[in-house]
């Protein structure tokens, strides 16, 4: 019996590619290999070593920010394998919980000034009033007009991005102006 060596001439780096990016927690996505031939393409979550997760085409849910690292593995001579190539596919997460909303509970007829934190994660922001007034704003803080006395009314403000929204609630009993009023 002769033994022979068979020398490894290691596959080209792969191009990995994702069919998603900037995605939703849990979202699945395909990762993607080319650039070889012959080769059977391995996906790893480490950029060397490590156990492969399965072979491409392969379809992950990733749950936060992941980058997934691609090898060839030569069918013509297994275990002769390329150098490592990779994809990040970026997780976004809905916004942070709103905090409290600031401003007046028992307002008069007329303007007042609600506000909130800063929302992280946050792209946009909507405000509404259930009755008794109308608002105006896209911020992190609002103008609203109350016109009717009463309550209890609810404003609400939403924070939004492409992953999801949250939002906080106060509620508010407008009080009625007091008009022709003598101090004696």
């Amino acid at each position: 019996i002769a033994c022979r060596s068979i020398a490894c001439n290691a596959p080209p780096t792969p191009t990995v590619t994702s069919s998603g990016n900037n995605i939703c927690s849990g979202t699945q996505v395909t990762i993607n290999a080319s650039g070889g031939t012959n080769v059977t393409y391995r996906v790893y979550t480490q950029a060397s070593g490590g156990t492969s997760i399965g072979t491409t085409p392969l379809s992950v849910s990733p749950t936060t920010t992941t980058t997934y690292y691609v090898e060839a593995d030569d069918n013509n001579n297994p275990g002769c394998v390329s150098a490592r190539g990779s994809v990040t596919v970026t997780v976004v997460q809905p916004p942070a919980n709103v905090g409290a909303i600031s401003g007046p509970t028992a307002p008069c007829v007329g303007a007042s000034n609600y506000s909130i934190s800063a929302v992280n994660g946050a792209t946009s922001y909507s405000w509404a009033v259930s009755g008794g007034g109308n608002v105006t704003s896209t911020t992190t803080s609002a103008n609203v007009n109350w016109t009717t006395a009463g309550g209890p009314y609810t404003i609400t403000v939403t924070a939004t991005n492409s992953c999801g929204n949250k939002t906080a609630t106060l509620a508010v009993n407008v009080l009625g102006s007091v008009a022709n009023v003598n101090a004696t």
